[in-house]
């Protein structure tokens, strides 16, 4: 008895640290608004630091003493230490690829030509703790120069460096303010098209993570005097990106204003003075490319909702939508991307949210199926330019990552690479349902679990989702799923509106005003999940990252009776400023501007800051947030966390905040490890499961 009262000591919080009110009161549009933490959002000053840390402490303190922490560990840091593996870039007569082996921290970027292996970028002996990492590297055509971004603790804010393949010499180049820079190559190989940020003071400081330009630097120049191309007249939200086609000839850039507005502009770099030409936008979605003297255009619009593809000749005014020509009719299934790979057009479909792919020949326009595998994902294809075997990446719930090699038009492939995982995954079934939603539109619902599933009620069962800016959930393969399938645990993943797997329309139909829809759909899935025995609300958990973290935000303060456990990652939730930190205003054509009066009503209708129950029950909860996070202000979780902890002293309600870390992007394996091990240690204490 005496051991047993020690133990349960040991797994009992300490008390949240104290955190003083000081209520802020202002009215909106007629609507009084309380805001008793705001003095949370200045993550610099001491106050909020030391509090963070007492609140980090409280967490990773009852975390690691959980009886399935250490077991837990042990068992994902195996399955990660089988490294990764990503597709491989084919330039001139090379190969390059990304690899990570055992416990390293990062992926290295391995090239070779021929037999002999080479190591191109090692992130891993660039810093001490291992915060120092690799955002994105590109490679020129023939495969012999290589520009590439570092940046550090997880902010994603990069430095631009060049690199000599052959011998492995760092060019001069250090190219600051360069956050995904999307370079692109002159055929000449003097120097390469960028997007780069503001210089700090240059304007107002709220506004240095917005004005993206497009710049050309010329190897050996001093970066501060590289022209500025493109955006010196365009709205500081916009998102501008820069291509110049295999020719050499064509300027191609595509400005986002959102998820789903662009607009396409086209130079000519053999004038004189080349100036750009309006060629779509303004009413959809709208990217390109340029190949066989004719630009392609992929257009997902109120006109073609599930995209259609269209070509126009170069020399005949592509500006003039009468010389566009249709390449692919829109069809049943929404096509999401089109792109010029090993002498083809890829065309990229989903059918019920799994990948299809259908090669297009760029001269005949004749379309050819490419069989893959099975019903799952496909991560991309890649082939030299010129043909020859494609290479691309399949996945599913079940089914880890296989690279394979494989001839357009043909039924046999190889593999080029996998990693192998001390999992058997054979006892899984993976199915897709369908149910009902609160206005009665009908979702579709992965659902992974073992085989011969006793639907009696008490199932562990992890629902998750996103529902926003146009993004798909398809099948895909985490290791770090498997202790909790291993233990009898239910897995839900629904396709929600807000995502992009039914097209434009389905997208339309969970953003900005109808946002509302989204949360609907996720509950919705939590009811049917429910009523159909797989699990209760006692043995229900959700968790979901940035939009996904909103996501379970509203779903726990509209129906916390529902769930038993959440774990909310790097979440936007108090919507009624959020337009107001870091990049957050680029996402206002996604959920609404705070500042207009219907958009206002919206947001704050939703809010889970300021909508966070003060009566009844609520889920044990776990918020986990990174200091460095240069997409969604950490003030989020820390706001949310001090008010749910007021309101409901008699939950546990966790707040982890990491350090020298971000959005997620360039965390070390150690970190990933930790903090993988702290979520699903909370969420089997909460079940009552053991390793």
């Amino acid at each position: 008895m005496a051991l047993f009262s020690f133990l349960l000591l040991m797994i009992t919080p300490n008390p949240p640290p104290s955190t003083p009110l000081s209520p802020t009161i202002e009215s909106h549009f007629g609507r009084v608004v309380n805001d008793p933490y705001r003095w949370l959002e200045d993550g610099d000053s001491d106050a909020v630091k030391e509090w963070s840390l007492a609140q980090t402490a409280r967490a990773t303190t009852y975390l690691s003493a959980l009886p399935a922490w250490n077991p837990l560990r042990k068992r994902i840091s195996t399955l990660l230490e089988q490294g990764s593996l990503g597709l491989p870039v084919f330039r001139g007569k090379r190969v390059f690829w990304t690899e990570r082996e055992g416990l390293e921290d990062h992926a290295k970027v391995y090239w070779k030509e021929g037999v002999e292996t080479e190591v191109l970028l090692d992130p891993n002996g660039w810093s001490d703790d291992g915060t120092r990492s690799l955002d994105w590297w590109v490679v020129n055509r023939e495969g012999t120069l290589v520009v590439y971004g570092v940046s550090e603790a997880g902010s994603e804010m990069s430095t631009t460096y060049v690199l000599e393949v052959e011998t492995g010499k760092q060019l001069e180049e250090e190219i600051p303010y360069t956050r995904w820079a999307n370079p692109s190559w002159l055929k000449d190989n003097r120097g390469f098209y960028y997007s780069r940020y503001p210089q700090p003071g240059t304007v107002p400081p709220e506004e240095v993570s917005y004005h993206r330009r497009v710049y050309l630097h010329i190897l050996g120049t001093d970066w501060e005097d590289d022209p500025l191309v493109f955006g010196a007249d365009r709205e500081k939200e916009e998102w501008p990106s820069a291509s110049v086609d295999y020719s050499g000839k064509w300027l191609l850039v595509e400005a986002s204003k959102g998820w789903d507005e662009s607009t396409l502009f086209l130079a000519n770099l053999t004038d004189d003075l080349p100036h750009f030409s309006l060629v779509a936008g303004g009413d959809g979605l709208y990217s390109a490319f340029i190949e066989e003297g004719f630009i392609w255009i992929l257009e997902r619009s109120a006109r073609f909702p599930l995209s259609q593809l269209w070509r126009a000749p170069l020399e005949d005014n592509p500006a003039d939508r009468s010389n566009w020509q249709v390449a692919v009719p829109q069809s049943d299934s929404p096509l999401q991307s089109a792109s010029f790979v090993g002498g083809k057009i890829v065309l990229a479909y989903e059918k019920k949210a799994t990948s299809k792919i259908v090669l297009l020949d760029p001269l005949t326009l004749q379309q050819d199926g490419f069989p893959l595998p099975g019903i799952g994902s496909v991560g991309g294809l890649s082939a030299r330019r010129e043909g020859g075997l494609f290479a691309y990446s399949f996945a599913s719930f079940d089914t880890p990552p296989v690279i394979f090699q494989q001839e357009a038009g043909s039924l046999e492939r190889s593999v080029w690479g996998r990693i192998d995982y001390p999992i058997d995954p054979s006892g899984l079934q993976v199915q897709q349902v369908e149910y009902p939603s609160q206005d009665g539109t009908l979702v579709t619902m992965f659902l992974v679990h073992k085989e011969g599933v006793v639907l009696d009620g008490s199932n562990p069962t992890l629902l998750t989702g996103y529902g926003g800016f146009n993004i798909s959930q398809k099948p895909y393969f985490s290791p770090t799923l498997f202790p909790f399938l291993e233990a009898g645990g239910v897995f839900a993943l629904p396709n929600l509106r807000g995502g992009g797997e039914y097209g434009e329309g389905w997208h339309q139909g969970g953003m900005l005003k109808n946002k509302q829809n989204s949360f609907d759909d996720f509950i919705s899935a939590a009811e049917w999940l429910i009523s159909h025995h797989y699990t209760s609300p006692q043995r229900l958990a959700i968790s979901g990252g940035s939009n996904g973290g909103l996501l379970v935000g509203a779903a726990m303060t509209q129906r916390p009776d529902l769930f038993k456990a959440v774990v909310c990652a790097v979440p936007l939730l108090d919507m009624v400023r959020y337009d107001q930190f870091l990049i957050a205003r680029l996402w206002i054509p996604e959920y609404g501007d705070p500042s207009v009066e219907d958009d206002f009503h919206s947001l704050y209708s939703y809010s889970p800051y300021h909508h966070i129950p003060t009566q009844g029950s609520f889920p044990s909860l776990l918020l986990m947030t990174a200091n460095h996070d240069s997409r969604v202000d950490p003030l989020h979780a820390r706001k949310f966390a001090a008010l749910a902890q007021r309101n409901h002293p008699n939950s546990l309600i966790l707040l982890r905040v990491e350090d020298d870390a971000g959005h997620g992007v360039g965390k070390p394996i150690s970190f990933v490890i930790d903090e993988v091990t702290d979520r699903w240690a909370f969420l089997f204490d909460q079940w009552g499961l053991s390793l």
